[in-house]
């Protein structure tokens, strides 16, 4: 039975790395993502910037008006008919190339100037934040001085398209946003420009958005292999961990040894105490299976027992 009970999480594990929508799911969040890789998943300034230079038709993006033109054409289709300054079709005919999107502009999140077609755009964005009192009416108020001859549509851009507590605002999600990229992507299939709108649809997918889906394929597995994965969340290491940088020191430095490794400790010492006797004596089952009774921890120095070093 002992070892039957040894072996249970090695064959638990097992069927999970075998599991076809396991790997599936781990396809999707595997490999280089450029946003994740500088960490702009959630940051509201983050894809306040990237829209901004997306939506700018003189940007290098090699897209000109494009992604700006199917942005405010949906734009437009979100806003009911009564309400809109503007016609989806005089946006997909009209000329865009002036246009100009500001980042903070009045401390407004992105503003995009169509001079063309006197319109002006203000796109309010909360990735993860609430609109603070009374945000959007000071933006409104500001845009209708400083553009009182302009149509002016008035967008409140959410993960989950949250009603706005303004009346002159209008709500479009994230997803829409998403989709639009999507499109673009098979477009400029090939490009730098494709693979940069790629990992931003992925992002937008992964962080940002709820994905139904995928949602529902991480419950099937998580149903399948609860005590796999409950093991893996049990042993992961606590918020503000150092272990990551103890292995990598491991790697890199061949004069220390890891000893013993659990959730939220790693201890090591330095490799030329492994020949002293009185650093080795430590019974194994009071402490370190090593034996070792001297020991390194990334925050402080451990011993076990008295120490006679002669």
């Amino acid at each position: 039975m002992a070892g039957a009970t040894v072996s249970d999480p090695e064959d638990r594990l097992s069927d999970l790395i075998d599991d076809r929508e396991f790997k599936k799911l781990n396809q999707r969040f595997g490999g280089l993502n450029l946003f994740e890789a500088v960490g702009s998943v959630r940051r509201e300034l983050n894809h306040s910037n990237f829209l901004a230079f997306l939506l700018s038709p003189t940007r290098p993006h090699g897209l000109g008006a494009e992604p700006l033109r199917r942005v405010l054409r949906r734009f437009a289709e979100e806003v009911p008919k009564t309400a809109r300054p503007i016609r989806p079709l005089d946006i997909v005919v009209g000329d865009l190339d002036d246009a100009i999107a500001f980042r903070e502009r009045d401390n407004i999140d992105l503003l995009i100037e169509v001079p063309n077609l006197r319109l002006v755009v203000t796109v309010e964005n909360k990735v993860g934040a609430n609109e603070s009192e009374g945000q959007l009416e000071r933006y409104a108020n500001a845009v209708r001085a400083n553009y009182p001859d302009w149509r002016r549509m008035f967008i409140f851009l959410t993960p989950d398209g949250t009603d706005p507590e303004h009346e002159s605002y209008f709500p479009f999600t994230y997803s829409q946003i998403a989709e639009i990229v999507d499109d673009l992507v098979k477009e400029a299939e090939g490009s730098e420009i494709g693979l940069i709108l790629r990992h931003y649809a992925e992002t937008l997918r992964r962080h940002v958005v709820p994905d139904e889906h995928l949602k529902e394929l991480a419950l099937q597995i998580y149903e399948r292999h609860k005590e796999a994965l409950d093991f893996i969340f049990d042993c992961r290491p606590e918020p503000g961990s150092l272990l990551g940088i103890v292995r990598d020191l491991m790697n890199q430095s061949p004069q220390l040894v890891l000893d013993r490794q659990v959730v939220s400790v790693a201890r090591f010492a330095p490799a030329t105490w492994n020949g002293i006797g009185a650093l080795n004596a430590c019974p194994k089952e009071q402490w370190t299976k090593t034996g070792r009774n001297l020991l390194y921890q990334p925050t402080e120095l451990m011993t076990r027992l008295p120490i006679d070093v002669g």
